[in-house]
Order: structure tokens, then C-alpha cells, then sequence
């Protein structure tokens, strides 16, 4: 990482236009968030009409968008998409400006619905189809079970698609023009360290016993075998964040044991059952420590990454990015962030 003195450095790719930051007089910020299981979206503000920006047609929808971010020894890639909105203003005391947004391509997903099934499939090797239908390749962590029937009951793409990471609590996402559907790490891909003072300027969490629970069962019926199916899944089932003791186990010592029943996700066999109960569990387990915070731009920080915090005293320790702003502006470049664990903070 660049240290603290040295400049932003950036650059824009607008279908075959390239603007970097020693000649972007005309840019006047740069916003892009990402986020698990929701498209990448940026915002880019221009000035300056003399040079085309409200005239000429310079950006269309449509458009193929770059943005790479970082300082003068090292800029990354954050953002791949295309242009789906333009936003000219004339505001009043003002020059006019022209607002270029963007998405990744998974917003292509939503276009229309559709209704259609899979027989004998994984949702990993449907996954695999459906991207293959928009040109997009794919990084796919293999799903166990194979569904007799999986049905996309006029649904767009995107909709269906998250519920099948949403059943087998994966994430979902594009990433350097891949489609990403896998498991999240108790560790993220990357990890950078963040010290109170230095690199952060704001940081908040909260710990949250509500919504712990230390076994999930889910029950269905198998319509062919005439039985009833029961899956479970309780805290051996999870991988632990950086703490000792897991959210559910301290909340358990306050509150006592409890457990979850769920009968409203259809489920057709004993191993849907099982994954089912074990990402309900997951799920509600990665939200016992939540949080925010702002820090000097740093483009490594995103979705799936790990932030080891320090300098917080019981709360130092390391946690699982899920959604990231990148902006640069009058304030220079910063990155605010969101991060959760399913343990309580490891200290220092």
C-alpha cells in the first residue's frame, strides 16, 4: 500500500475514452460501491460542457465503463460494467454536469423474467448454464446436493440466481468479469490491516444476541416416498471468525439454549434439508457482530476481503468485509465499509 504522502492516482475507460487523473480536470468525483449479493454499481460526475460533456453524445447508454482506483506506485481495477443511466443538471449558480452510472453486467440478469425448471441438477451446474447464456465466465464453488426439480417461476435471472445462493448460503457476485457464485470464508480473500489513528478515521459495531440460536431444524415433506424429512444443523456445523467464543455460545450463557424450526422453504430430500438448516444457521450466525467504518482509500478493501483491525482494544481482531464505497472527491480518496463475524472481537 502506498504510503500516506503519496498522491491518488486513477483513471476512467468510457467505451474507447481514457481519463486519468493528471488530465481529468473535468471529473469531479468517483463513487462505486460494491456489495455481496448485489450488483456493482459506480457514479461519475463530470464538469465542464466545453469539453463535449452535455453535447456531441461523448457517453451513451450502454457504454463499456472501467475505473481503476489507487495511488502513484499502484492503481486496481474496481469496477467493470456498463452505462445505464445519464444525468445531465443545470443547477442554478452552477456550471452544468453530466452524472454517467453504472453497473456490473449482472444487471443484464434482470432484464425480463422467465419460467423454466432443471431436472437432476445441482444449483452449481445451473448457475453455470444461465451465465453461460449471457457470455459471462464463471468461478463456482460446486453445491452437493442434486435436485430432482429446480423451478425459475417467472423470475428475472438476477432474482432467481440470488435465491439459489440464498438456499445454499453462497455469495453471488461479479468480479474481473466473472460471475462468482461461492461459499463465503470465515477468512476473506485478502487481507489488509487497519489501525485506530492511522489508517482509520471512524469505526462502529454492535453485538447482537438477537437472532442467535444454536440449532436450526428444518422439516419438509418427500412427496414421493410419503415421509416426512427433517434437517438439522447446529455451531460444530460453522467455521469461527477471530474470537474464542461464538456469538450463539455467549448468548446461550446469558439466555439459555434455543432453537429454530422452519417449515416454509420446500425442501425435496434429506441433503436439501441438511444444507438448508446449515446456511439458516450460517446465516444468522455471521450477524451477531456487525459494523462500519471509514478509512483511507484503499482499493484491496472489498467484498470478501478480511479487515484485521487494531488498536481497539477487546475488538481488535480480524472480520469478513461484505460491502465496500470507494469514493474520491473533495475529502481525497476514502473507502467506507461494512464487516460482520460470528464471534465476538479477538483484542489485542
Amino acid at each position: 500500500m502506498a504510503d500516506a504522502d503519496q498522491y491518488v492516482d486513477w483513471s476512467i475507460t468510457i467505451d474507447d475514452e481514457t481519463i486519468k487523473a493528471s488530465e481529468g480536470t473535468e471529473v469531479v468525483s468517483i463513487v462505486i460501491d460494491l456489495e455481496v449479493d448485489k450488483l456493482d454499481m459506480c457514479a461519475l460526475r463530470f464538469d465542464d460542457a466545453s469539453r463535449g460533456v452535455l453535447s456531441g453524445k461523448r457517453h451513451s447508454i450502454g457504454d463499456a465503463i472501467s475505473v481503476d482506483l489507487g495511488y502513484a506506485d499502484e492503481v486496481k481495477t474496481l469496477f467493470l460494467g456498463e452505462a445505464v443511466s445519464l444525468e445531465p443538471a443545470w443547477p442554478e449558480g452552477a456550471p452544468g454536469s453530466l452524472t454517467v452510472r453504472g453497473m456490473d453486467r449482472l444487471h443484464r440478469f434482470k432484464r425480463g423474467t422467465a419460467i423454466r425448471f432443471w431436472e437432476d441438477k445441482k444449483d452449481s451446474d445451473i448457475v453455470k448454464s444461465i451465465a453461460d447464456e449471457l457470455g459471462l465466465q464463471t468461478k463456482v464453488d460446486s453445491t452437493s446436493e442434486k435436485h430432482k426439480y429446480t423451478l425459475q417461476n417467472n423470475l428475472s435471472d438476477a432474482e432467481f440466481l440470488k435465491y439459489l445462493a440464498r438456499r445454499n448460503h453462497y455469495e453471488l457476485y461479479v468480479l474481473d468479469k466473472k460471475l462468482h457464485f461461492v461459499k463465503p470464508a470465515a477468512g476473506g480473500a485478502k487481507e489488509v490491516e487497519l489501525t485506530w489513528g492511522i489508517e482509520v478515521m471512524d469505526l462502529r459495531m454492535r453485538l447482537n444476541a438477537l437472532g442467535q440460536v444454536g440449532e436450526v431444524v428444518v422439516r419438509g415433506w418427500d412427496i414421493f416416498q410419503k415421509k416426512e424429512i427433517v434437517g438439522k444443523a447446529d455451531k460444530g456445523k460453522l467455521s469461527k471468525g477471530c474470537g474464542k467464543k461464538f456469538g450463539i455460545e455467549l448468548a446461550e450463557a446469558a439466555f439459555g439454549g434455543s432453537k429454530a424450526y422452519v417449515t416454509s422453504y420446500p425442501v425435496a430430500n434429506q441433503g436439501e434439508a441438511n444444507d438448508l438448516a446449515a446456511a439458516l444457521l450460517g446465516g444468522a450466525a455471521s450477524q451477531f457482530l456487525t459494523g462500519s467504518g471509514r478509512c483511507r482509500g484503499n482499493p484491496d478493501i472489498k467484498p470478501g476481503a478480511t479487515v484485521t483491525l487494531k488498536q481497539f482494544g477487546d475488538y481488535s481482531g480480524s472480520y469478513y468485509v461484505t460491502a465496500t464505497r470507494h469514493s474520491i472527491g473533495k475529502m481525497g480518496y476514502v473507502t467506507d465499509f461494512e464487516f460482520c463475524a460470528n464471534t465476538e472481537g479477538k483484542g489485542d
